[in-house]
């Protein structure tokens, strides 16, 4: 935290305070409230340039983050027209995320590394077009899928690998969705440590 030292405003910046660099909000770093030109100087032979470089980069204002219209999403960068995200970086379009890098029109998640347009995941990545998809990787166009990996336009799936189109498979195992549920109540998904053994187990069926 700092202040904006132009508006004076507090804001949330990845410049610390005891960095000599100025730094603008992103009202008055886009405003008319300051001019570039006033920072133009003539170069001096005499003295080394970098010293000189490195004057201009200490006098000329800095933005305080790499962000872009963002409502609501004060700690992030590297990260444009996100609503109501925490802690999300290099991310673009995306409502309701947190803790999350690269990831893209998502919605209602955390926890993902370089995920396109996903809704309602966690912990998951490399995924896109997926719904409610936790703790998998590479998959696209699926929902309700639990530790999977490489699984496209599939669903109500857990601990899989490398499926197409299926439906209600467990380890690669097919079942009715009668039997598909009463196994997944079976498996401890509503709690930590039943969760660890699954994925122990899924991790190692992926091999």
């Amino acid at each position: 935290k700092r202040k904006c030292d132009l508006c004076k405003k507090d804001i949330i910046a990845v410049y610390s305070t005891d960095k000599p660099h100025r730094v603008y909000c992103r009202e008055c770093y886009h405003g008319d409230g300051w001019n570039p030109l006033d920072y133009g100087r003539d170069f001096d032979f005499s003295r080394p340039f970098f010293e000189q470089f490195k004057e201009l980069q200490l006098m000329v204002p800095r933005q305080y983050a790499w962000v872009f219209q963002n409502v609501n999403s004060d700690y992030t960068n590297g990260a444009g027209f996100d609503k109501n995200c925490y802690l999300i970086f290099v991310s673009d379009h995306n409502e309701d995320c947190m803790y999350s890098y690269a990831i893209f029109y998502c919605r209602n998640s955390l926890d993902l590394y370089n995920c396109n347009e996903c809704e309602l995941c966690y912990e998951s990545l490399t995924c896109q077009k997926c719904y409610q998809v936790y703790f998998s990787e590479d998959c696209s166009g699926s929902q309700n899928l639990y530790f999977c990996k490489n699984c496209n336009n599939s669903s109500d799936c857990i601990g899989s690998v490398n499926l197409r189109n299926a439906h209600y498979q467990i380890f690669n195992q097919q079942y009715s969705k009668e039997e598909y549920e009463k196994k997944k109540a079976e498996m401890g998904l509503s709690d930590r440590a039943g969760i660890a053994a699954l994925q122990a187990k899924a991790h190692e069926f992926w091999k």
